[in-house]
């Protein structure tokens, strides 16, 4: 249980006030029982509204806990494999009795390895996202669907953060306004030569004959040359 409080100066009011409220009595010597506890009543009342104006806020955890690591598996990370996945059985088997773990693989798509559950059974990774690209901003929208909101979230990113798709900066909000403990474990990794078709712009539709054009955008992060062929089915065009 945590306590926040806001204007922690306003507190220092209390004892002013009860300090005054003593120095009034004294002077007039109050010895009516029924004006006393009147005046108790008003420093209680006034005590009341100023804790009231402190804005203190009460932050309970629940006992029981989830965890969700987002694993990196792009090809930028191919080589760090191993590193991953004993860092994540590491954690597991450190974790309390009460923490759910839940694990899922990202790089151009999200696959689950693991459902939130009490296991602690976990020992190699067997899904294999797409990892041609690194979309780290719809992992964690992802991941954020398998939690329960009654529980207290967490969400571990295992990752070289060389991100080609989405932005992760997207997502900070979400963790704010769910209240999800956010920790990234950074790998770094060498810089790995890379080019790929990032989209393709193109008609839906086409009539018989009918000239069109084709728009590719390619990415890359070395100086390099490339050639691209167009199908229609088997047949190669150009």
């Amino acid at each position: 249980m945590n306590f926040e409080i806001e204007k922690v100066y306003l507190l220092f009011l209390i004892p002013i006030i009860l300090m005054v409220m003593y120095l009034i009595s004294k002077k007039i010597k109050l010895k009516d029982k029924g004006i006393n506890f009147i005046n108790i009543n008003r420093f209680i009342i006034i005590t009341i509204l100023i804790l009231a104006m402190c804005n203190i806020s009460i932050s309970v955890k629940t006992k029981d806990s989830s965890t969700i690591f987002l694993l990196d598996l792009s090809h930028s990370m191919s080589n760090y494999k191993g590193e991953i996945k004993e860092f994540v059985k590491s954690a597991i088997e450190a974790s309390p009795s009460n923490n759910k773990i839940g694990i899922v693989t990202f790089g151009e798509n999200q696959e689950i390895e693991q459902f939130l559950t009490y296991s602690k059974s976990f020992n190699d990774i067997q899904t294999s996202p797409i990892g041609n690209t690194t979309n780290i901003e719809e992992a964690i929208k992802f991941s954020l669907s398998m939690f329960k909101d009654s529980n207290y979230k967490r969400v571990v990113l295992i990752t070289d953060g060389k991100e080609n798709q989405g932005d992760i900066l997207e997502t900070s909000t979400y963790f704010k306004d769910n209240q999800i403990d956010f920790q990234v474990y950074k790998v770094d990794s060498e810089q790995v030569e890379d080019v790929y078709i990032e989209d393709i712009d193109i008609l839906d539709k086409v009539a018989i004959g009918e000239e069109f054009s084709v728009t590719v955008n390619i990415k890359s992060n070395i100086k390099t040359k490339s050639r691209i062929s167009v199908y229609s089915g088997r047949e190669k065009k150009k």
